[in-house]
């Protein structure tokens, strides 16, 4: 009896040190993360059409992005989303102090010459749709609508000078007026066209 009591005291006892032990490493490993995996650097390639500034707002959007594990982890599981004219992004960490963001945007194929603001605006692979009028839906004209004032507002938090958005806004105002909303965001070219306020050059 004595013995079996001996026995059960020694068990609760070994019980009770390995809970400690789970509980100081659960707290080691809260400290690592909390304070050693901090976003103190962000490294930005690939991008041209938007700044590094851009695109670090773009993926750190939340609360948490502070955490650079978190950022990886997060970017292992959920997409960055929609972005114009960027395929796609991976985000990585060289150290745990440093976000890697590797952008692959769009080849831009082509150009509208907007004469209302005397500059250029740029699309991408569907050029040789474009040739070939095959206007088959891939991205509506009122989800593109969308995306450029998505543009324009982060052009205006970075302060950065975008008048060739507000040229694009306006084909693409009046493409959804006159009924172009559910085509493919490519068709406003035709618009265009007829009515003859911006010329067409293929970039070879």
């Amino acid at each position: 009896m004595i013995k079996e009591e001996r026995r059960r005291k020694k068990r609760r006892k070994i019980g009770l040190y390995i809970l400690l032990i789970l509980i100081l490493l659960i707290a080691a490993g809260v400290f690592i993360v909390m304070n050693v995996f901090t976003v103190e650097n962000v490294v930005v390639e690939g991008n041209e059409l938007y700044s590094s500034t851009q695109i670090e707002n773009m993926v750190l959007n939340d609360e948490y992005s502070w955490n650079s594990l978190y950022v990886d982890l997060k970017y292992r599981f959920v997409d960055i989303g929609e972005v114009p004219f960027v395929d796609t992004m991976e985000v990585s960490l060289d150290n745990p102090h440093t976000v890697h963001i590797k952008v692959y945007e769009k080849g831009m194929l082509g150009y509208l010459y907007i004469n209302s603001i005397g500059q250029n605006a740029y699309f991408d692979e569907r050029q040789m749709a474009i040739r070939n009028k095959d206007y088959a839906t891939t991205f509506s004209v009122r989800n593109m609508s969308k995306d450029i004032d998505i543009c324009r507002r982060l052009a205006k938090t970075e302060g950065v000078q975008a008048e060739s958005l507000e040229g694009i806004r306006e084909v693409y105002d009046r493409a959804l007026e006159a009924g172009y909303g559910d085509k493919d965001y490519s068709s406003v070219i035709d618009m265009v066209f007829e009515k003859n306020h911006v010329k067409y050059k293929p970039k070879l």
